[in-house]
């Protein structure tokens, strides 16, 4: 039985909207069974602060001289300065169309919701404090917007674009800003760029909303979920210095390398260096015999444990890896499908350099649990976290430092920010600092979480390793990463080089994912006559069948093979 829509809905807000209509009118054509009505509107004015043409005029040209263009985020952040504000919030509308099909007033929603939505919804609730309605969209925003103008910290107000900052080796947090909450609102449109950033929340945040949105439209690999340094040049390929030349991971202009790399590639320090130096007297300080060896090969996590690579990937998701901050966020990941952007950031490195997985492993456990999971972030963060995309600038992050009940944020230990007898928005996510962070969401009650998965409860019950023995290997392994993080931070300073792009374009190149939507099920409870199901990695969950391919999703049968026979269940 084939189910279809009767009325498609093409947004027409931008420049390209009538082309994409006519690419979907097109595309249904071609089916001769299918009769369904395509309907322009107009519905997303303020998705992003500045229009794909405007955002078209930030990018430099290439110093190619070929009228080619760059994707570099400072770049691209710099142009942006110097634009004058973004237009205001379009009013809302005195009336909507009418509805293609009859509205009912009741919402169907799966039989066995009451297992993972009503834990997940009390789980944001719990966090946030306000309604999940635009009205508490706009109330999260207002109260972010006035935290950047009372905090005084430099680089973080709605005007000052501020430092690059957010994810470094500080292990109370103190250099990144507050989280505003918001991103499941803008995601699904409940409230604007526009209106979010009329209301002061931090704008270079919501200029990498529109750069990810910019890199997606333009770069064809990004929509395949290809690694972006492997099929498109970086800007310097012709006049980098030589000795750097021979750099199989990266692309050239003659083309795309001949064979990928899903996780970075590991490589010994040279012999005599310093760096080989300094890995031989880790690897003493952890064999204390006097035969210790040479460390010639980086460690490798699941050996502290003798697990699989479909089990490492198990722990990962469940928050069992033995790194404090990393496993908190995993498991606030589930509680209430949100993190903070900090924490993304280390549990990412976590995953690609110190366990040494696929990182579109990650990218889909991502799409499947996060609430407010956009495209074009998601690939965009993941492929840089496999220091593979467009901008790899936060590498070698310290995602196993161990906070210390000496930690004390400077506003709760003044007592700034807080009115007395009532919690602040940062105290009830446990943000205030890393250690109240890890404390609230290691120690969250089971009874507080919605039931884990089927194919995660082994890696639940099964403890997390020493911290000792992490850090041993997460410290151990970023000396074979050198090499990777050299070529990360060479894409990241002189970014990639793509051809003018004009119009974004319409094609079916876009590689199918889970739904956006965290739908946490459990294989115990019988799948309906509709839904399937699909995997994430080697795991197979109920989700609903969303972009679908014959034979299940493409990048399913991809990260299987990537990750080889052992991570299959």
């Amino acid at each position: 039985v084939r189910v279809a829509a009767s009325t498609v809905l093409v947004d027409c807000s931008e420049e390209a909207g009538e082309d994409a209509a006519a690419f979907v009118q097109g595309a249904i054509s071609t089916h001769s069974h299918a009769s369904s009505v395509v309907t322009k509107v107009h519905a997303l004015h303020d998705d992003t602060l500045f229009t794909h043409a405007q955002a078209l005029t930030l990018l430099s040209e290439s110093t190619a001289g070929d009228k080619s263009k760059v994707l570099k985020w400072t770049g691209f952040l710099k142009a942006a300065s110097s634009l004058p504000e973004p237009p205001q919030p379009h009013p809302a509308p005195a009336r909507l169309p009418p509805p293609c099909t009859a509205v009912s007033k009741t919402l169907d929603i799966p039989a066995d919701s009451p297992w993972w939505g009503v834990p997940t919804h009390d789980g944001w609730l719990k966090v946030t404090g306000v309604p999940i309605s635009e009205i508490g969209g706009l109330q999260l925003a207002k109260m972010a917007g006035e935290g950047q103008k009372s905090n005084g910290r430099p680089g973080f107000s709605a005007k000052h674009l501020g430092q690059r900052a957010g994810a470094g080796d500080d292990a109370d947090g103190r250099a990144a800003p507050r989280p505003a909450y918001v991103s499941p609102y803008l995601r699904w449109g409940v409230i604007s760029a526009r209106q979010a950033n009329d209301l002061g929340v931090r704008r270079r945040d919501l200029l990498w909303r529109d750069f990810s949105r910019l890199c997606w439209r333009s770069t064809a690999p990004l929509r395949k979920g290809e690694p972006v340094t492997q099929s498109l040049p970086v800007d310097d390929v012709e006049t980098f210095d030589p000795d750097y030349a021979i750099d199989a991971t990266l692309a050239t202009v003659k083309g795309a390398v001949s064979a990928w790399n899903w996780a970075p590639r590991l490589e010994a320090p040279e012999a005599g260096s310093e760096g080989a130096a300094q890995l031989q007297i880790l690897h003493q300080k952890k064999h204390t015999s006097a035969d210790a060896g040479a460390a010639t090969k980086a460690a490798e996590w699941k050996e502290i444990l003798g697990l699989t690579d479909g089990e490492v990937f198990e722990a990962w998701c469940a928050g069992r890896t033995g790194a404090p901050l990393v496993d908190a966020g995993m498991i606030q990941l589930w509680a209430c499908g949100w993190m903070p952007r900090r924490v993304r950031l280390l549990c990412a490195s976590c995953l690609v350099e110190g366990l040494g997985l696929d990182w579109r492993l990650g990218r889909d456990w991502f799409a499947y649990a996060l609430t407010d999971h956009d495209y074009a972030i998601n690939e965009c963060m993941w492929q840089n976290a496999g220091l593979v995309g467009i901008d790899p600038f936060y590498r070698g992050l310290r995602w196993e430092v161990v906070p210390t009940d000496a930690e004390q944020d400077d506003d709760v230990a003044t007592g700034k920010g807080a009115r007395k007898g009532k919690s602040t928005l940062e105290e009830r996510s446990g943000y205030v600092s890393s250690n109240s962070y890890t404390r609230k969401w290691l120690d969250l009650p089971p009874s507080d979480l919605p039931p884990w998965p089927p194919p995660l409860h082994a890696a639940r019950a099964r403890a997390a390793p020493a911290i000792e023995a992490v850090a041993h290997v997460a410290e151990q392994r970023r000396f074979f990463l050198k090499r990777a993080y050299q070529s990360g931070g060479r894409v990241s300073r002189v970014g990639i080089r793509i051809p003018t792009p004009t119009q974004p374009p319409f094609s079916s190149d876009i590689h199918p994912i889970t739904s956006a939507v965290a739908l946490r099920t459990t294989l115990t409870i019988p799948p309906d006559a509709v839904a399937r199901r699909y995997g994430v990695g080697h795991m197979q969950m109920r989700v609903p069948p969303i972009c679908m391919q014959d034979g299940g999703p493409k990048y399913e049968r991809d990260a299987q093979a990537a990750c080889g026979s052992r991570i299959i269940a």
